[in-house]
């Protein structure tokens, strides 16, 4: 089963200091994916580019859903959001995922309507690669993702994703 791909965040505003303190306290306390989410959080600062980290379950035979949501950073600020999408192709089977996405440009470019294209496979331990387009169909990024999941050993699809924002960026 394909999970499509994750994008986030349209119209951010920046959140209050003890909300930047939570978050960075959570980082603090994730281990060795804390160490990921810094890292993340500089490339995103200095990069020119929005790194989502999220959790995503979807079903589909030939034609589906799925629905996710995570954490985005992007100039030193971090947001959460989430999605949903609509997928079509070669597929069949559920799965649940922990996705990595790479946009071009900032928030703005993260959330809203996006098309993806991918390939999924694996039988119980799942991975997936998809890359984003624009509506206009314009290069926009890449997701990547790993879970467990059920059904064909490799599924290729098209999705058409909504990205929502959940809560306001956390400086």
């Amino acid at each position: 089963m394909a999970d499509p791909v994750k994008v986030a965040i349209p119209k951010a505003h920046e959140a209050d200091p003890l909300a930047a303190a939570a978050i960075e306290g959570v980082i603090l306390l994730a281990g060795p994916f804390g160490a990921q989410l810094d890292g993340a959080q500089l490339v995103g600062a200095t990069g020119g580019v929005t790194i989502g980290f999220g959790l995503a379950a979807g079903a589909a035979d030939t034609i589906g859903g799925e629905i996710g949501g995570g954490i985005c950073t992007h100039g030193g600020r971090w947001a959460l959001y989430g999605d949903v999408g609509l997928l079509a192709g070669a597929l069949a089977g559920v799965a649940g995922l922990v996705t990595t996405t790479i946009v071009r440009g900032g928030f703005d470019a993260f959330g809203g309507d996006c098309v993806a294209f991918g390939l999924a496979g694996g039988e119980a331990v799942v991975g997936e690669a998809a890359v984003l387009l624009t509506p206009a169909m314009q290069f926009l990024g890449i997701t990547v993702g790993v879970g467990v999941g059920a059904g064909l050993p490799l599924d290729v699809f098209a999705a058409q994703q909504r990205t929502w924002t959940t809560a306001p960026p956390i400086s």
